[in-house]
């Protein structure tokens, strides 16, 4: 079963951008407090999913000379150098991870779209070095009704919203899990993690922000998928108008990051 979104596509720079615009600054704080005084410096950090590698740069300048970063991900050409950075072409599902053990495992908006999820989070939980920490975000699907917030009128809200189960149901064929992120806490407390803490952010996106345009984005990479799911042209047409049109506004999924540390 392939991955929905894979970085081969042309719209995959698009995908990372808003990534990058909507959630690093998020990211980036709950990885410097989970840091704690000293930061990351001499750290062995994995970087899993990487996409662009925003995250994996900015922890490849963190851990100092005398770190290293691992980021994998299926597609790689993306991820600039860095001199602390190794790059790795990496199937999550299947290849076996690298060597040794880390300080830091990280990954953003990947496991809830793997059906092996529980499986690949037992090998992560492994490969945590005594005292390592683990942050997972995921996000979580909100109920189709819930994703409007206004719309230039009821056909257009009606479009969206009939737009939206249909992305749902493409996910889901491709074995995404959309309520799989409230659950990661537990998983967490079940595979001995301890200090166990998770935070949910959401938003609200409005047509042409940033939140908008990766949503574009994503439209374009499921296209083919969502044709064949029963939308049409005019359909995709019109909703990409919509995404542009100031007067929609959606809430963005709810995004889980928990964090739990192996025992020391």
């Amino acid at each position: 079963m392939s991955y929905a979104l894979p970085n081969t596509d042309r719209h995959a720079p698009e995908l990372h951008t808003g990534l990058a615009t909507l959630f690093d600054e998020d990211t980036i704080a709950r990885l410097t407090e989970l840091g704690g005084g000293g930061g990351w410096a001499g750290a062995r950090c994995l970087e899993f999913g990487a996409g662009a590698g925003s995250i994996a740069g900015w922890l490849a300048d963190a851990v100092g000379p005398h770190g290293r970063v691992y980021a994998t991900d299926l597609v790689v050409e993306q991820i600039p150098a860095h001199p602390r950075l190794t790059v790795l072409r990496h199937d999550l599902r299947s290849d076996p991870l690298p060597a040794g053990v880390f300080d830091l495992i990280h990954g953003r908006r990947v496991l809830e779209h793997l059906p092996q999820r529980q499986i690949i989070l037992d090998r992560l939980v492994d490969k945590l070095a005594a005292g390592g920490t683990l942050l997972v975000e995921g996000g979580r699907a909100l109920r189709t009704p819930d994703i409007v917030i206004s719309a230039p009128d009821p056909d257009a809200r009606e479009l969206y919203l009939r737009y939206q189960r249909t992305v749902g149901q493409v996910f889901a064929g491709q074995g995404a899990d959309p309520g799989w992120a409230p659950t990661m806490h537990r998983a967490f407390f079940e595979r001995g993690l301890v200090d166990v803490r998770t935070r949910i952010r959401s938003g609200y996106w409005t047509g042409g922000d940033a939140g908008c345009r990766m949503l574009t984005a994503v439209q374009q990479m499921l296209r083919p998928k969502l044709i064949e799911a029963g939308m049409t042209d005019a359909d995709l047409h019109a909703v990409t108008a919509l995404l542009r049109d100031p007067r929609l506004v959606v809430r963005s999924h709810e995004i889980y990051a928990t964090s739990g540390q192996a025992a020391a």
